[in-house]
């Protein structure tokens, strides 16, 4: 599991095992990363290669193309990137200021709450999407894919708040590059006992947070994750509309002495419920999420009470 960019270079990405069968054997991980608002750090990425045929008996590269709501002869022509123009045909129309919406949420102009999906549904508003996810799609396993795999943008937010305060704080969560099934994740707090912010720091300087959760767990609620169950859908062959979504989420403080806190999100499989509709809409092409782990919360929340 890897993490990079600056303040607003991280995202994080799960450990997402590809399982390439090379000439010479071994393994090829991807790792995404991105930006963060209110003082802020993005997550790396996860993904999992299986063989096609071995897994699902069938080409399941084939089998996504054919559910593609595009035809005609416009959309195999080559668009950027040197790219059959199916693979973005089901994204929002590219934003010509994205650069311009980018810079102003690295600089806090504006937070994710004021990005729409026509920006955050474009790979390019990922760091790593030209550095990581062209190269594989340029050259993805004609006898493998990639299983599973999601990332988190961003992974941190540094926050200064008060007692019996609310705030919300807003991330991304999305399918890893070259992902080829429908993942259903779950989001559920995490409070750790002590763990140390890899990009960001405190006003005066520091990282580290050391703390009682059980008091922490007391004294600051997460009113609200929406949504809490999600689907993701495939990054590859063509992005599917659903491959990035936005969460919300709602934080008050009681009764809270002043100091230091960390409070996290976790990932890990949906309701029963949940499943059982997945797997009957989607089948074998329907995969949950959680079962492999990283250093830390997928998402991070560092917070100083004033």
């Amino acid at each position: 599991m890897k993490k990079d960019g600056g303040l607003f270079g991280n995202q994080k990405t799960g450990l997402a095992v590809l399982l390439l069968i090379l000439l010479i054997g071994g393994y090829f991980f991807l790792m995404p990363k991105a930006p963060s608002p209110i003082s802020a750090t993005p997550t790396p990425q996860a993904k999992c290669l299986d063989p096609i045929n071995t897994i699902y008996g069938m080409d399941v590269v084939e089998a996504e193309l054919n559910t593609l709501d595009v035809s005609g002869d416009e959309f195999n022509e080559l668009g950027k990137y040197g790219f059959p123009k199916r693979v973005f045909a089901r994204l929002p129309a590219y934003p010509q200021d994205l650069d311009g919406k980018l810079n102003d949420f690295k600089s806090l102009r504006i937070t994710l709450e004021n990005v729409s999906s026509d920006y955050y549904k474009q790979p390019e508003f990922y760091s790593n999407f030209k550095t990581a996810g062209i190269p594989l799609m340029e050259n993805y396993p004609t006898n493998q894919h990639a299983a599973f795999g999601y990332g988190t943008y961003p992974s941190e937010y540094i926050v200064t708040t008060g007692a019996n305060a609310e705030f919300n704080v807003y991330f991304l969560i999305r399918a890893d590059w070259g992902v080829v099934n429908y993942q259903g994740i779950r989001l559920f707090p995490s409070i750790p006992r002590e763990i140390t912010s890899l990009r960001n720091s405190f006003a005066d300087g520091s990282r580290k947070v050391v703390q009682d959760p059980t008091y922490l767990n007391c004294h600051m609620k997460i009113l609200e994750i929406t949504p809490s169950e999600i689907l993701l859908e495939p990054a590859y062959p063509a992005f599917s509309p659903g491959w990035a979504k936005k969460v919300k989420l709602s934080i008050k403080t009681g009764d809270i002495k002043p100091g230091k806190y960390a409070l996290g999100l976790d990932i890990g499989g949906p309701s029963d419920a949940f499943n059982d509709k997945m797997y009957e809409k989607f089948g074998g092409r329907y995969v949950t999420g959680g079962g492999f782990g990283t250093d830390s919360p997928w998402l991070m929340l560092y917070i100083e009470v004033k």
